[in-house]
């Protein structure tokens, strides 16, 4: 069968995160879940201590903002004495150093922004926090910030219950815990205040692949590609899950339309080297 070489492709291409690393859960028709994982309980820290000041990273890689710009911002941070213009400057660097995928300077400045916050400063905080999580590296970094981003979306929805994206992140820091139906719970708490609740509906998605349900995980891409044509992941898993459920002609259907994007060169490696597979 074609599923292990599959497998090989998407954790190579790296285009799901977290798809093949988070602990095993079965969502048996959305009744339990089982986990056979447990997540590391290091402290944010060690991360922390790598963040000095003088080691924030520079802009050279910078894709979506003026490097000279970020400079300003900078000086104007550490130049700054009062402090309400410091975490407006804080603020606005947590954002561009995350939009560019520095995830160590923007968890840095996100920290200088919600010592005594509201529920906006803790949700953004654990927004970035979430973000950097998804992408860490290693173990050390998915625990710790994965402990800061739950932190501050739980300090979120304390202020505001009914905020679903921090519900919706929160629960996929559940789902990579210890206790993965604590996150399941919450996501279908989502679906059904939110049937169309893009992130949950992908996230759902995901854990039935992940599972190997891909009846359940066909049922919710589809529903996700009715409410946003464009994108591009769930088609990929969509025609990933009609493979393994041998539907082979509908698997190229879907992967075929991926190969003509041309603003998205990991989606059409991936989904050609699927095709190819399926040639083979």
């Amino acid at each position: 069968m074609l599923k292990t070489r599959i497998i090989l492709i998407s954790l190579t291409i790296g285009l799901i995160f977290l798809l093949y690393s988070l602990p095993k859960v079965v969502v048996e028709n959305d009744e339990e879940a089982i986990s056979e994982e447990n997540s590391d309980s290091n402290s944010i820290s060690s991360i922390k201590d790598g963040n000095a000041v003088a080691l924030l990273p520079q802009t050279s890689n910078f894709s979506s903002a003026d490097p000279s710009a970020i400079s300003s911002l900078r000086q104007n941070y550490f130049n700054s004495i009062n402090t309400e213009k410091s975490t407006i400057f804080a603020d606005s660097l947590a954002t561009l150093y995350a939009a560019n995928g520095e995830y160590d300077s923007a968890v840095w400045f996100v920290d200088q922004i919600v010592p005594s916050s509201d529920w906006q400063n803790n949700y953004k905080a654990g927004s970035i926090y979430y973000q950097a999580f998804k992408n860490a590296m290693n173990a050390e970094e998915t625990a710790a910030y994965s402990q800061e981003a739950q932190k501050y979306l739980e300090k979120a929805l304390e202020e505001k219950p009914d905020l679903l994206a921090a519900k919706t992140r929160l629960a996929m820091i559940y789902v990579a815990s210890p206790n993965p139906m604590q996150g399941v719970t919450m996501l279908r708490e989502v679906l059904q205040e939110d049937p169309d609740n893009q992130e949950a509906l992908y996230f759902m998605g995901m854990l039935s692949v992940q599972s190997g349900q891909y009846d359940k995980a066909l049922e919710r891409f589809k529903m996700l590609l009715e409410l946003d044509s464009a994108n591009h992941q769930a088609r990929y898993l969509l025609g990933l899950s009609y493979i393994n459920t041998g539907q082979i002609e509908e698997a190229k259907k879907q992967l075929e339309v991926l190969t003509d994007l041309d603003n998205n060169p990991e989606i059409v490696t991936a989904a050609q080297n699927l095709l190819n597979e399926m040639k083979n």
